[in-house]
């Protein structure tokens, strides 16, 4: 990625002094004159060729360091790959799992690099500066470029292994409403609060790209930023450079069949992202996470915590559930406030803490804050209500993991007096542990089961993945295969009753498609408009598909209809 264009120039001495600066050398012979004219501008490439290698390589022999001039080390632009190099660049040589970037030095400098950023001494006819790790280096660059943005903003970073998108909306939420304007960045989208891009258009998980973010944030008079790191921004070190007001853990639970990194690896990628707290920054963490709360704990640094079951510095208790929504009751200080939200399950009460937490400690008034949470109304494929007035509840979760399908299907039934009902997707990237752990909480916490296959929408395609689900049942019989996700959903809608609660999982906000539907659609639309549409109702049975690539007869001839129904006024237990 490219750097930054037309800012002022920034003194690597100044800003790494304990780096290793070396001097330009003059190459001897024909490879001097091959090297300045292409700093010159005469000759530029923009990638590794090999006729660029096979020129610089040859009678590689180095004069003494030219005299220091005072300009060798000024950057006003910078750049990690050959093909965004551009003459008077400085290139930043990074090293991944399959790549070596120092492999590459003497093709940017036959490109037009005027210096690298290294970690080791390299045969080069122009200036470099050698550190400990390049990549934190190429972090720390791009933000000094941008002209260091976090230090103009409140940044609240947002770490952990579940709960990090709902819980920076949900601080997005407050802190927009208290102070007008707020940038923030996720796995669904990224605004500097004059722009949203969703995520699958423009990626911002990397330095340059999040350098640029928060810089346009500060442009636009954000007073605060709130990041969702990802584990492989985590990983990558790709948030190096930025300085944090607060960070917020949710969680730190190892998963079945998950590609995440060990307990350890994890605890030592987040001791990297607090030592960029600033000097008055500050750790928050969940205290009903045991293993999160044992590890904080053993830590000398500042840190405060929320819970509901554990003992913490802000507590809450559920104290009402409704059909579609719940009431809490807040503890900050003295202060005790109800906080009422249509974000149902306990999980989702313990982000709601976490939202209410933050602005806690970043010194706001209980009742703003409060005010500022329950203005969120619905995160995008995250347990997002459905209603059209029918007596039963359907929900979209994302739920593409066995922990996040339990946590979902556990939400639900909370809230509904009847049976939980789910349409689950199986065309999704995840191992054959991951499904037979899925089919096992599918089994145990739904009392009827819909598997559908996006990718080709036919048996054939969602046998081996059905097969790896079902490995999960003591009794396979239980769930229906159908492909076709649209009728799978219209299916399950005619088989539901009064007080029974649906859960539409594995896509979440994801845009698809199937062989009955093939216009782009999403889980709530279909489900919204198959309730509002009235059908002729049938007491057929839905046929189950055990060993055809044909469905199209059967789903036709169980088609049914939905009656238009008045919403019901139903309550449901008090928790203790």
């Amino acid at each position: 990625m490219v750097a930054y264009q037309e800012v002022p120039a920034i003194d690597l001495r100044g800003l790494w002094g304990d780096a290793h600066f070396i001097e330009g050398r003059r190459l001897s012979g024909t490879i001097s004159g091959t090297i300045s004219g292409t700093i010159s501008g005469t000759k530029s490439t923009g990638s590794a060729g090999a006729t660029g290698k096979s020129e610089v390589s040859s009678e590689k022999k180095l004069d003494p360091p030219f005299p220091p001039t005072g300009t060798d080390f000024l950057v006003n632009r910078a750049v990690d790959r050959l093909e965004n190099l551009k003459p008077g660049d400085a290139f930043v040589a990074l090293q991944s799992i399959d790549h070596d970037g120092h492999d590459d030095a003497l093709a940017a400098v036959s490109a037009g690099a005027a210096m690298v950023i290294c970690e080791r001494y390299l045969p080069i006819s122009v200036p470099q500066c050698i550190v400990e790790d390049s990549r934190q280096a190429w972090g720390e660059l791009c933000h000094a470029l941008a002209g260091q943005p976090t230090e103009d903003l409140i940044t609240i970073a947002i770490l952990g292994t579940h709960g990090k998108t709902t819980l920076n909306l949900l601080i997005s939420s407050m802190m927009k409403t208290i102070g007008g304007k707020v940038a923030y960045r996720n796995t669904i989208a990224t605004s500097d609060s004059a722009t949203q891009v969703a995520a699958y258009d423009g990626a911002v998980n990397n330095p340059p790209a999040l350098a640029k973010w928060l810089a346009g944030a500060v442009r636009q008079g954000c007073p605060s930023a709130v990041v969702e790191i990802d584990s492989a921004m985590l990983y990558q070190r790709q948030t190096a450079g930025m300085q944090y007001d607060l960070i917020v853990i949710t969680s730190m639970r190892a998963e079945v069949g998950s590609k995440g990194g060990t307990t350890e690896q994890l605890q030592q990628a987040m001791l990297r992202q607090f030592a960029q707290l600033k000097e008055h920054g500050v750790v928050l963490f969940n205290a009903d996470d045991a293993p999160l709360a044992r590890w904080m704990e053993s830590l000398a640094m500042p840190s405060m915590s929320y819970g509901i079951d554990a003992d913490a510095d802000i507590r809450a208790r559920v104290i009402e559930r409704e059909s579609s929504e719940q009431t809490l009751m807040v503890s900050a200080g003295s202060t005790v406030m109800p906080l009422r939200s249509p974000l149902i399950g306990s999980h989702q009460a313990r982000h709601l803490l976490g939202a209410v937490a933050a602005g806690y400690v970043c010194g706001l008034e209980l009742s703003e804050i409060i005010g500022g949470v329950e203005k969120l109304q619905r995160i995008p494929g995250r347990l997002q209500t459905v209603s059209a007035g029918q007596q039963f509840g359907v929900y979209v979760d994302q739920a593409n993991t066995a922990e996040r399908l339990a946590v979902a299907l556990h939400a639900v039934r909370q809230h509904s007096t009847g049976r939980v009902l789910c349409v689950m997707d199986v065309s999704g990237p995840a191992s054959q542990s991951m499904l037979t752990a899925m089919g096992k909480v599918l089994e145990r916490s739904a009392a009827e089961v819909c598997l559908t296959h996006l990718a080709g929408g036919t048996f054939k395609s969602v046998q081996n993945k059905a097969f790896a689900l079902l490995d999960g049942f003591e009794n396979p019989a239980l769930p229906h295969v159908l492909p076709d996700r649209h009728r799978a959903i219209e299916l399950i809608l005619q088989r539901a009753k009064p007080g029974d609660v649906i859960l539409l999982a594995g896509c979440g906000d994801a845009v698809w498609s199937s062989k009955s539907h093939p216009e782009s659609t999403q889980d709530w639309q279909v489900a919204g408009t198959l309730l509002r549409t009235p059908r002729k109702c049938t007491d057929k049975p839905m046929t189950k598909i055990i060993g055809s690539s044909s469905f199209s007869d059967d789903i036709s001839s169980a088609a049914g209809s939905l009656p238009a129904q008045d919403k019901p006024s139903l309550k449901l237990f008090r928790p203790e």
